[in-house]
């Protein structure tokens, strides 16, 4: 912690003596520095949106995590159900393989035939729990008595399928990058965030930067506006030791 504290603090400072010294050298107006502050900010930004997926899209593969398409841009879902790009039809086609094999592994037994079809005919809450009641009943004796069989084909499956969506992810990023667009990150949760930004010392860096970019740009905001009002701006003091 001390160490990323440390490092923290002199990235605040290079940035803060680099950003100043420039604006000295052109002797540029309040304006026109938070004007390059800002534009900074924003290709800051969008680098590190797009890294950050990229990375969570690493994350989700290497850990065999599911990326759910309910908190993802629309096209995220449209790429997966319609588009099939060329370039991740390996991916698709390999999820489906899998998928076949254990499907067809598990229709083979008729009481999951038998729970699938209640399952389609059951509406009220009452049925639906009684019926999931019953599949945890027919996968925890299929776990102690097929183990051998039923786990291979379940987490081949379940890899194969993560990692078709994990591709997915790193095909959009691309596609966001090549258009100059923000890429969302709103569907990386708090606990995954934190690790990747921490674990990952590139992430972390471009992070630090970001916020002392931003607690620069509300102080040129704040001094235009004291300027506005014929107010002095106030004196820069973000490398003082004291």
């Amino acid at each position: 912690m001390k160490n990323l504290i440390w490092k923290v603090c002199c990235l605040g400072l290079l940035l803060y003596g680099s950003v100043w010294c420039g604006f000295a050298q052109v002797k540029q107006t309040t304006e026109q520095q938070l004007v390059a502050v800002t534009a900074d900010l924003k290709t800051k930004t969008l680098e590190y949106n797009w890294k950050l997926a990229e990375a969570y899209a690493e994350y989700c593969k290497e850990n065999t995590k599911f990326i759910s398409w309910n908190k993802m841009p629309a096209a995220f879902r449209q790429i997966i159900e319609f588009d099939h790009p060329e370039e991740l039809e390996p991916y698709r086609l390999k999820s489906e393989e899998c998928k076949k094999k254990l499907d067809d592994f598990m229709n083979a037994h008729e009481e999951y035939v038998r729970l699938v079809e209640e399952n389609k005919r059951a509406f009220t809450d009452e049925e639906k729990k009684v019926n999931k009641a019953a599949f945890d009943v027919f996968y925890r004796e299929l776990r102690k008595t097929e183990k051998e069989s039923y786990a291979p084909l379940y987490e081949a499956s379940q890899k194969a399928l993560c990692t078709y969506r994990a591709e997915v992810l790193k095909y959009m990023v691309n596609a966001y990058r090549q258009e100059q667009r923000l890429m969302p990150v709103s569907y990386i949760s708090y606990s995954v965030l934190s690790e990747l930004q921490y674990k990952g010392s590139e992430l972390e860096l471009m992070q630090s930067e970001l916020w002392i970019l931003e607690n620069l740009q509300r102080k040129l905001q704040e001094n235009v506006t004291r300027e506005k009002y014929g107010l002095e701006p106030e004196e820069e003091n973000g490398t003082d030791n004291d």
